[in-house]
């Protein structure tokens, strides 16, 4: 764990580190202790590029080579949001390299080669907006 890609201050008060290195995945610091989250707790990769938290509480994760996934509002269980070599097809490349969600519920998420995607992911549904 010596590769740290992202880190992340929740509402919550916990600390959020995003390890890219094989191995790291996801750490959460509460204050006290350190719990990790890696491919045994449901991502598909341990290579973490960037975290976020949205206006709902939701924590999206965008990993190196394997896509975004989705933490609803902390419950650990991480969703899948997909890349055009799995069926959940909603980005092009599964190469993640940074994450924004703006203020009308866009997903923005920058990858590694294939430009910059956007996702409405208002009410929950998953609607591909746009590819530049």
């Amino acid at each position: 764990r010596n590769l740290v890609y992202s880190i992340l201050a929740d509402r919550r008060g916990n600390i959020w580190f995003g390890f890219g290195d094989v191995g790291g995945g996801v750490s959460r610091f509460d204050g006290a202790s350190f719990t990790n989250y890696t491919e045994k707790e449901g991502l598909s990769n341990n290579r973490v590029r960037s975290i976020l938290e949205d206006k709902n509480g939701n924590l999206w994760i965008g990993l190196f080579q394997k896509g975004v996934f989705l933490s609803p509002n902390h419950t650990n269980k991480f969703k899948y949001w997909g890349s055009k070599s799995f069926k959940n097809n909603l980005i092009g490349s599964s190469c993640v390299m940074s994450l924004y969600y703006d203020n009308a519920d866009v997903l923005w998420v920058g990858t590694d080669h294939d430009g910059i995607y956007a996702i409405d992911v208002f009410n929950n549904s998953q609607h591909y907006i746009l590819h530049f």
